[in-house]
């Protein structure tokens, strides 16, 4: 898993490129968000554009990272979920847990996407 990282002010966005299916790259993915939540940036975008496939420990890597930015005060925000992983989402139920956006304007407007008529943003 690659991750690449642009901040405008106060919002950091983490572009994931790659699967994210390990626990060696879920690590590193926690390991990066509760480093910049330790930094004081609250509002963490992910952009998972790249992400070619997740399974469960992947799934569990995004509630962990989800929990520990409600734990901070900040939040995670999912941006442009590829097909296979909104639908996983959607399957799982976990699309009404996270904040959903189709794109980074989106995301910064609070538009999120729905799934089956279910708002993703809360």
């Amino acid at each position: 898993m690659e991750i690449r990282q642009r901040q405008t002010g106060s919002i950091v966005r983490l572009d994931l490129v790659g699967r994210l299916i390990t626990a060696d790259e879920d690590c590193v993915l926690k390991d990066k968000v509760n480093s910049l939540l330790l930094q004081g940036c609250r509002t963490i975008l992910l952009n998972l554009e790249g992400v070619s496939h997740v399974d469960t420990l992947g799934l569990s890597a995004l509630i962990a990272i989800r929990q520990a930015a409600d734990r901070s005060g900040g939040s995670i925000k999912l941006l442009k979920l590829p097909s296979r992983v909104h639908s996983l989402l959607v399957v799982t139920r976990l699309i009404t847990v996270f904040d959903v956006f189709d794109s980074e304007e989106d995301a910064m407007k609070g538009q999120s996407v729905e799934a089956d008529g279910v708002s993703a943003a809360r």
